[in-house]
C-alpha cells in the first residue's frame, strides 16, 4: 500500500499547475512537441497510468469512495480508493490483479451508524464485501462463500440491511447449505441472507434502488433478464400493477417526489423514460423527444427535480451531448445552466465513456463523474472528475493516486494518448 504522507499533501498544488499548462497544450493540439521533448523517465519515457472508474460513493464529509481499474502499463490492478475532498488518497483496498475475476462493478456508502464505511461488489470471490472507513475489511459483515456470480448493484438500507443485485444463482454462508437465489437478494446487517425476501424469476440485475414510497413497494430492480424492470414487495413479491416493457435496463432511480414515479435508463428506444406509479410512460410530464443516440448507464437525482444522466451517448434530442447532461424535470436539457461544452471523450473507441454519476451529499451541489475517458471539454481528465453546478471542472479536486510508484493522475494523460 502506498502511503500518503505530508510531503504529498504539501506538493499537491504542483499537479494543478501542470494541469493548467497541459490544458493549453492539449487545446492547441501540439502533442507532437511533448512527444519529442525530455519529459519522460529514465526508462525511455513515462507511459502514464490510465484510470477506469467502476463506481462512485460520495460521503458527507466531502470525501468519496471510488471503484478503480488502474493500468500503470505493466501490472493493472482493481482496487477501491477513498479520496479526500481535494483528491488525495486517504485509504485503499486492493481487490487483486486486473482481470475478470477481480473487477469492481459496484460500490455504495453504508447508510447505518458507521459513517464512511462502503460496500463493494464485483466479480471477485464472494461477490460482495464491506470496508471500514480506513479501507480494512469489516469482519462483522460475513457472507461466507457469498455469491457464485457477479454483483453489479448494491442498495444499503438505514438499518444496515442491504439489497444486492447481479448475475448469480446461489448464495452460501456456512454452516448453512448453499441457497438457490435469483439475481436479487436482501442481506442482513451481518452478511447473512434474509430468507424473508425471495424475488423469483429475476436474473442479471444491473441496478437496484430502494423505493421512496414504501406503500408501493420497497425496492426496484432493472436488468437484462426475463424481468427487465420490476417493483418488489418486502417479501420479494412482484407488483402486478407495475408492468413496464423497457429492456435492457441499466439504471433505475426513483423520482424525488410523492408520485411514485421512477426514472429508467438503458439500451431501449430513446434510452430514458420516466415511469408513473403504474408503470406507464410519463411522456407528457417528462418529454425526451428522440432521446439519446446510445445507452444511458447512470442516472443521479439533482436537487430541484432535475437529473444528471451519464452514458455512452453523444447526442440528446439530436443535439450534441457527449457522455453527460443535466435534464430539467420536464425532460428538456439544462444546457444553459449546466454547460458541458464538448463533453467527454476517450482515447479508445471501445471504452465505455461515462459509467457512473453521483451527486455530492456534502451540500456543495457538485457532481462526480467517472468512466473510461481522457478529456472533458478540452481538459485532460483521467477517468474521474468533480464538476461544479454550472458544468465546469472543479479544480479543487485533482486525483492524486500512485500505483507501484507510477503516478495515476491527469498529468499522465498526454503520455497515455501518445503511446
Amino acid at each position: 500500500m502506498d502511503v500518503v504522507g505530508a510531503t504529498v499533501i504539501e506538493m499537491n498544488e504542483y499537479p494543478r499547475l501542470r494541469k493548467l499548462l497541459l490544458t493549453c497544450v492539449y487545446a492547441a493540439g501540439i502533442f507532437g512537441i511533448l512527444a519529442t521533448g525530455n519529459g519522460g523517465d529514465d526508462n525511455g519515457g513515462n507511459q502514464g497510468c490510465s484510470l477506469s472508474i467502476r463506481g462512485i460513493a460520495p460521503l458527507l464529509d466531502g470525501s468519496v469512495w471510488v471503484g478503480v481499474l488502474a493500468d500503470p502499463g505493466n501490472d493493472p490492478v482493481d482496487l477501491v480508493v477513498r479520496f479526500d475532498p481535494s483528491g488525495v488518497e486517504q485509504a485503499r483496498f486492493v481487490v487483486g490483479s486486473a482481470g475478470s475475476d477481480n473487477s469492481v462493478r459496484a460500490i455504495a456508502s453504508a447508510t447505518d451508524a458507521n459513517v464512511g464505511d462502503v460496500y463493494v461488489g464485483g466479480d471477485f470471490t464472494g461477490g460482495i464485501l464491506r470496508l471500514n472507513s480506513d479501507g480494512t475489511v469489516d469482519a462483522g459483515f460475513n457472507v461466507g462463500n457469498g455469491f457464485d456470480g457477479r454483483v453489479t448493484s448494491i442498495a444499503p438500507l438505514a438499518g444496515g440491511d442491504v439489497y444486492v443485485g447481479g448475475n448469480f444463482g446461489t448464495f452460501h454462508r456456512p454452516p448453512a447449505a448453499p441457497a438457490i437465489v435469483s439475481g436479487l437478494v436482501r442481506l442482513n446487517s451481518d452478511g447473512s441472507r434474509d430468507t424473508g425476501f425471495f424475488a423469483a424469476g429475476v436474473a442479471n440485475v444491473r441496478s437496484v434502488a430502494p423505493a421512496l414510497d414504501p406503500p408501493l413497494g420497497p425496492v426496484y430492480s432493472g436488468g437484462v433478464g426475463p424481468i427487465p424492470i420490476e417493483r418488489w414487495s418486502t417479501a420479494g413479491t412482484a407488483d402486478t400493477g407495475f408492468n413496464p416493457s423497457q429492456s435492457p435496463v441499466l439504471s433505475v432511480v426513483p423520482a424525488f417526489d410523492t408520485t411514485g414515479a421512477v426514472y429508467v435508463g438503458g439500451g431501449f428506444l430513446n434510452r430514458i423514460v420516466r415511469l408513473n406509479a403504474n408503470g406507464s410512460v410519463d411522456s407528457l410530464g417528462f418529454n425526451v423527444g428522440s432521446g439519446f443516440n446510445d445507452d444511458v448507464v447512470s442516472i443521479a437525482r439533482g436537487v430541484a427535480g432535475d437529473i444528471y444522466v451519464g452514458g455512452r451517448f453523444s447526442t440528446y434530442q439530436v443535439n450534441a451531448a457527449s457522455g453527460i447532461i443535466r435534464l430539467n424535470s420536464d425532460g428538456s436539457p439544462d444546457d444553459i445552466n449546466f454547460d458541458t461544452g464538448t463533453g467527454f471523450s476517450s482515447s479508445n473507441a471501445s471504452d465505455t465513456g461515462v459509467v457512473s454519476v453521483a451527486h455530492t451529499i456534502d451540500g456543495s451541489l457538485e457532481v462526480f463523474v467517472g468512466g473510461s475517458f481522457v478529456d472533458y471539454n478540452g481538459i485532460p481528465i483521467n477517468g474521474l472528475v468533480r464538476l461544479n453546478v454550472d458544468g465546469s471542472v472543479d479544480s479543487a479536486f485533482a486525483v492524486d493516486l500512485t500505483i507501484d510508484g507510477t503516478p495515476c493522475n491527469d498529468e499522465t494523460l498526454p503520455d497515455l494518448i501518445l503511446n
